[in-house]
Formats: C-alpha cells, sequence, structure tokens
C-alpha cells in the first residue's frame, strides 16, 4: 500500500516504495523506544544510552559498508539493524536487572507479527487491485482498511488479543438497547 500512499500525498511512485520498504523498522523501533522507557523508569538511564551508542555505531557502519552496494536502501537496513540490536540490548538489560521478568511479551509481539504479515499482504493485494477500478485513495482505504479487520478477527480466533472485539461487543449492545 505504500506505493498508493506515495501516489495520493507525494503524486511519486518511487516515494510510495520507499515508504513501504521501510515499514519494516516500524516493529524495532516500537520496542527499542518501550524499552527504553522500561529502562529510564528504572533508573538505568546511563545503561539505556550506552545501548543506544552500540546501536547508533551499527548504524553508522551499515551505511559506511552498505550504501556503495545498495545505496538508498541501506539507510533502511541500517536503521533496522540499529534498532534491533538496541532493542535486544535494552530486553537483555531489563531483563538482568529484573530477573522475575519472563518473555511472554516478546513472545506475543512474535505471535502478532505472524498473523500481520498475511494480513497485509492480502490488504495491499486488495488495494492493488482495486486501484485499477477506483482513485488510489479509496483503495488505499479499503485495503488499509481489510488488513484491520482481518487482524483484529485473526486475534480473536486465536486467543490472542481480545479486548477490541470485546468492546465493539459491548458498543453493540448498548446500541441495541437504546
Amino acid at each position: 500500500m505504500g506505493d498508493l500512499i506515495g501516489l495520493v500525498l507525494f503524486n511519486n511512485l518511487q516515494a510510495g516504495i520507499y515508504l513501504q520498504l521501510s515499514a519494516v523498522c516500524i516493529l524495532p523501533i516500537v520496542i527499542s523506544n518501550i524499552t527504553n522507557s522500561i529502562l529510564n523508569a528504572l533508573s538505568l538511564e546511563t545503561k539505556s544510552f550506552v545501548n543506544y551508542l552500540i546501536g547508533s555505531a551499527v548504524l553508522f557502519i551499515c551505511l559506511f559498508v552498505l550504501t556503495p552496494v545498495i545505496g538508498i536502501n541501506s539507510v533502511i537496513v541500517a536503521f533496522f539493524l540499529s534498532m534491533g540490536i538496541t532493542a535486544i540490548l535494552n530486553f537483555r538489560t531489563i531483563k538482568k536487572e529484573v530477573p522475575s521478568l519472563t518473555y511472554k511479551t516478546l513472545t506475543n509481539l512474535f505471535r502478532y507479527a505472524i498473523i500481520i504479515v498475511p494480513t497485509s499482504l492480502i490488504g495491499h493485494f486488495v488495494s492493488n487491485i482495486l486501484y485499477h477500478f477506483i482513485p488510489a485513495f479509496f483503495a488505499g482505504v479499503i485495503g488499509g482498511g481489510l488488513s484491520i479487520v482481518l487482524t483484529l478477527l485473526l486475534l480473536q480466533m486465536f486467543n490472542i488479543y481480545k479486548a477490541p472485539l470485546n468492546m465493539l461487543k459491548n458498543m453493540l449492545k448498548r446500541k441495541s438497547r437504546n
């Protein structure tokens, strides 16, 4: 769907393709930011900063080594690896400082990823088909909406995350009472 977003927002297909490729960086960024906040709350700012410096060193090394080979895409790879390494180091630091912590959160993130990948691909496929028949904006909205609905349904079906559908059920019950 990144190509459609690039067309709608920038009127440039290549910008959308680059946006689509860079979307893989979201998960490491989010995990790194969350674990960084946890370390700060545990008064481990120095260790968090050291982990960030190690991740930044990986970023610069990747940029230096990969730019001649893969060009601008080296930024995506470098950022993914940098944030991923920072997140892993932060997790290890948290685990070391809080031994009672389990890796259930990481397991749930892996389960989310397993579900989100196919539903995103289905949404992308549908939006690309619709793009030939309706404007790009509406094709993207329909494809993205389909991805969200499928993700929520699969999360509910596999008993991973029930809150959104339970909230929807409660809303429907309240409306039926009125």
